[in-house]
Order: C-alpha cells, then structure tokens, then sequence
C-alpha cells in the first residue's frame, strides 16, 4: 500500500503546481455532485500533504494524537444570495 501512495505522489508531483480544471473534470465518476467540487485548479503541494500523512500512519510514524490535517484544499460551493430590503408590508429583492 506505501508503494502505491508512492507512486501516486510521484505521478501528482509531475504535474507540477496544479492539477487544472480540465484534468479533474476529466476523472470518471459515477457521483453527479463530485465535478462541481472542482471549479479551480488543485495544488498538487496540499495532496501530497495529505499522502505524506496516509503514509506516515500507514508506517506509524505518526507523531501526532489529532488526527486533524491542515491542508488548503477547499471546494468552493456556488450559492446563489439572495439580498433583500423590507418595508413595512412590501419586500424587495435584489
């Protein structure tokens, strides 16, 4: 399994800075949600954070008693806001 995050992280390393947006729509899903967590490019510097971690917990090197990783990946959700004003009875609604 070690080997194999290996190999991930040399291949994710080659792409350089980041994974376009082109890319990671490309990756077959069968979850309709999964491509519309990607609508900016990804650092391929916080994924292989995240399987340095996997590794060292696979290896029990790891020095740490949370679990929690600081990483900056973040999917961005777009929502629509809805700004409004009331007056009295009547709303209006930009």
């Amino acid at each position: 399994m070690i080997d194999i995050l290996q190999t991930v992280k040399t291949i994710i390393h080659s792409k350089g800075s980041y994974i376009s947006v082109t890319e990671l729509q490309t990756i077959p899903t069968e979850d309709p949600d999964f491509k519309t967590f990607f609508e900016q490019p990804l650092l391929t510097a916080e994924l292989i954070k995240i399987f340095d971690a996997l590794i060292q917990l696979l290896q029990g090197t790891w020095n740490y008693t949370k679990y929690d990783l600081d990483s900056d990946i973040k999917y961005q959700y777009s929502i629509p806001v809805v700004h409004y004003e009331c007056k009295e009875i009547s709303c209006s609604f930009d």
